[in-house]
């Protein structure tokens, strides 16, 4: 970000939404919720793998950087 790379415009054409998404919270879900969630992030990460890059010539370099896991929870000592 500090040297202006990050892309905020907004899509040519598009919905008018910008084209970076950051989110960071915590939530409390039941495991079952948990896997649900899961399961479409790995699809749409499967997806991008079998895609494989982009030969457009307007490609732009992506960082998707996820971390979604379950904490057990503390025992009482």
């Amino acid at each position: 970000m500090a040297d202006g790379r990050v892309d905020f415009s907004t899509p040519k054409g598009g919905s008018g939404a910008s084209r970076a998404v950051f989110a960071h919270f915590t939530l409390r879900l039941d495991p079952d919720r948990l896997t649900r969630l899961r399961s479409p992030l790995a699809e749409i990460f499967d997806e991008l793998a079998e895609e494989g890059p982009s030969a457009s010539d307007d490609v732009m370099d992506v960082t998707l950087f996820t971390m979604l896991y379950g904490l057990r929870a503390g025992t009482e000592s």
